[in-house]
């Protein structure tokens, strides 16, 4: 075996003897890049620079796209003192991992061979430096938190933006144990929001500390008693981009289970960006300054009380307090993205054209088409959120949803934009945010959606909307979960977005009559007869209720249940 040949001579360091079987394989095998990668990997290692380089660049012939190689011959012009040439070879290897969506390690490493050889712009000179001491000595919180076990002192977040789109995240807190009750509630705590953990100690009153227990971002303080501080600190950092090249979107919490005194977020970015931002529970005025190639985004704040746990509650996130950032100033390059992620995937081919013929019937009004597809869709096509079926954003043609009789949500919605647009009707995505958000237009991100509806314009230019995943609500409506969310139309050049009806409060489109006759019978019995006509929305609730029944009686009893109640 040429292999265990080449790894025998190689032990014997007979060099010629290693050079002349890799020759014989290359020949052999001549577009098999991986012996020449060897070969090369070799000579490298032999200090035959100039051959190394030679050897590697025929495999970059052979296959352009691979960034070790390219990385490598990098590394050999850096021994060889060529600085310019190596960053060359490390910036395409560095293109070539991030379009190829590698892991944050490869691209992390060829990064800081980069900037060892350019220089980084350092950012710690601009942001703020807490020190313990000064927060010991600040004592106007005491009369606000006296009945409180604990208390964080400051939450210090420091947040870089560098021109590769890159989120570096530095979180510091100092928290005050106040009694035995915060002493106990800390003694362990997980800590994972802070990233990896780089420093954690324990400041007693004497200015003694003491290091806890630590196995990886879960912590055990032993002895914690009041007066004492816990400063913790931790790192993450991550690539922002979400499917729009170059453009960052993010939120920072900060709110927790015990209230903060004062908290500080300070973000720098290339000074050529913008940030677009909103707020829920703090104040949104940040102090904005420029210095050199940076721009300084800083908002400081005081006193946010702790997390209260509310029932019910329609916008899940709106209960803490948070900065949503992003760096886009409208929703033109979601609108586009989504554009391009459904190009032609509405098209009608044969498949789709023959099943408009046997539901379209000649006659039929604008309305009476969309009603004929609706039904079709919501009845004849299954519904499916299984993750191993779906293609992420890109949804399947709609020949193949008819073909499978399933489909998800983007699916089914292109599968009605096919058919509608074949009968002559207007027809458009709408990206949808269902669940757990908030009631404050968010800022613009592909992650602000996670549904896809169908809008549609008949002759009156109204714009409709049909959400073809369930078949307990009528074409009429929007079901609950849709109604007054925010929501985006996939047209050319749109920037804004817009809540979709709230059809719950439409009494045109929804309502619940209940008419009840009783009478007191023999033996003072009552008897009773109760008659209920729902409709919209309403109905829809009704409708999914009753499915769980499966047998008349269990309906029955449910509805005697329901009405008598």
């Amino acid at each position: 075996d040429y292999l265990d040949a080449i790894e025998y001579f190689k032990n014997k360091k007979n060099h010629k003897k290693v050079i002349k079987l890799y020759d014989e394989l290359i020949e052999k095998f001549p577009y098999r890049i991986y012996y020449r990668k060897e070969k090369a990997a070799y000579l490298f290692e032999k200090n035959k620079l100039d051959e190394a380089i030679a050897c590697f660049e025929k495999a970059i012939a052979i296959n352009p796209y691979h960034a070790r190689t390219l990385e490598k011959i990098g590394d050999i012009y850096l021994q060889k003192r060529d600085e310019a040439t190596a960053v060359q070879y490390f910036q395409k290897a560095e293109m070539l991992d991030h379009a190829t969506l590698k892991g944050n390690f490869a691209l992390e490493r060829i990064r800081k061979k980069i900037e060892k050889i350019t220089g980084s712009i350092s950012t710690k000179e601009f942001f703020q430096n807490f020190t313990t001491k000064e927060l010991q000595n600040d004592n106007s919180w005491k009369n606000k938190y006296e009945k409180d076990e604990s208390l964080i002192l400051m939450y210090d977040i420091q947040a870089t933006l560098n021109k590769n789109n890159r989120l570096n995240y530095h979180q510091k807190l100092w928290i005050k144990i106040l009694n035995e009750g915060g002493a106990n509630y800390w003694t362990e705590a997980d800590f994972s929001f802070l990233g990896e953990i780089g420093m954690v100690k324990v400041i007693k009153p004497d200015g003694s500390e003491v290091t806890p227990s630590r196995n990886w971002n879960l912590v055990v303080f032993k002895n914690l008693q009041p007066d004492d501080i816990i400063q913790i600190e931790g790192f993450s950092n991550g690539d922002m981009t979400r499917e729009i090249p170059n453009e960052m979107y993010h939120i920072t919490w900060l709110s927790m289970e015990i209230p903060i005194y004062r908290s500080v977020f300070e973000l720098i970015l290339p000074k050529e960006k913008q940030v677009n931002y909103e707020c829920n529970r703090v104040t949104c005025t940040p102090k904005i300054r420029t210095e050199n190639e940076v721009k300084i985004y800083t908002w400081e704040i005081e006193d946010i009380p702790k997390n209260e746990h509310e029932e019910a509650i329609l916008n899940n996130m709106d209960k803490f307090a948070w900065i949503m950032l992003s760096t886009q100033k409208d929703w033109k390059k979601i609108a586009k993205w989504y554009e391009s992620k459904t190009y032609r995937r509405w098209e009608a081919n044969y498949d789709v054209k023959n099943q408009l013929k046997k539901i379209v019937h000649k006659g039929m009004t604008s309305k009476e088409k969309v009603q004929a597809v609706y039904n079709y869709l919501t009845s004849g096509i299954t519904y499916s959120h299984v993750g191993f079926l779906n293609s992420s954003y890109t949804p399947k043609k709609p020949a193949q949803t008819i073909c499978s009789g399933i489909g998800d949500c983007k699916d089914v919605a292109s599968l009605m934009i096919a058919m509608l647009r074949e009968l002559g009707i207007e027809a458009h995505y709408v990206l949808v945010r269902t669940s757990d958000y908030t009631h404050h237009e968010p800022r613009p991100s592909v992650l602000a959606f996670d549904h896809v509806v169908v809008g549609y314009r008949l002759e009156d230019k109204v714009m409709r909307y049909a959400d073809l995943t369930t078949d307990y609500f009528s074409s009429e409506v929007l079901p609950a979960f849709d109604n007054d969310q925010w929501a985006l139309l996939i047209q050319p050049n749109e920037s804004k977005l817009f809540r979709l009806p709230n059809d719950q409060l439409d009494e045109s489109k929804n309502y619940l009559k209940i008419k009840t006759r009783a009478r007191v019978a023999d033996e003072r019995n009552l008897e009773m007869q109760v008659k209920m006509e729902s409709k919209g929305v309403v109905a829809g609730r009704w409708r999914s209720r009753l499915n769980n029944k499966t047998t008349n009686n269990d309906q029955r009893g449910f509805l005697t249940k329901s009405l008598a109640s």
